[in-house]
């Protein structure tokens, strides 16, 4: 269980420090959607229901051994992106645990509602407000205008 708690401890650590780079890379939040809201309830609630039997239960383990495991791993739910939340900054976009800074991406048009954009050879997309798509796209051509991307049939 000691080795177990180490894991989680070090997913929760590598998790912050990936958030973190991530956070540098995009700047000053413009706009964000954390999706998945259901099952980091759902996910949480399941930790909080083992940690209750883990506390209350009459076992050989001890109790902080138990917490050990238990409270990084609500951490880690708490922390970690979710593969479809969307992050629009000053600087950047993260979608899910990708993040790039204007002038890295492949491509990108803003069209609509949204930014999309190509980082690995997929395209990905972010909600932009109205109030902000005339400043996100002055720092887009700024940083990557021969990268602009046309519709294409």
């Amino acid at each position: 269980m000691l080795l177990t708690g180490m894991g989680v401890s070090a997913a929760l650590v590598v998790s912050l420090l990936w958030d973190l780079r991530g956070a540098q890379r995009v700047g000053r939040i413009v706009h964000s959607v954390r999706s998945g809201r259901g099952w980091r309830r759902l996910a949480l609630a399941g930790i909080a229901v083992v940690a209750l039997v883990a506390l209350t239960a009459d076992t050989d383990v001890p109790r902080s051994l138990s917490l050990l495991v238990l409270v990084p791993s609500a951490l880690l739910v708490v922390v970690m992106p979710g593969f479809r939340d969307e992050v629009l900054g000053e600087d950047g976009v993260r979608s899910g645990w990708r993040t790039c800074r204007f002038e890295d991406l492949e491509e990108w048009r803003l069209t609509g509602d949204h930014l999309r954009w190509k980082q690995a050879g997929e395209w990905r997309a972010c909600e932009v407000p109205a109030a902000a798509r005339e400043q996100v796209r002055a720092r887009l051509e700024r940083a990557a205008a021969d990268r602009e991307s046309r519709f294409r049939a």
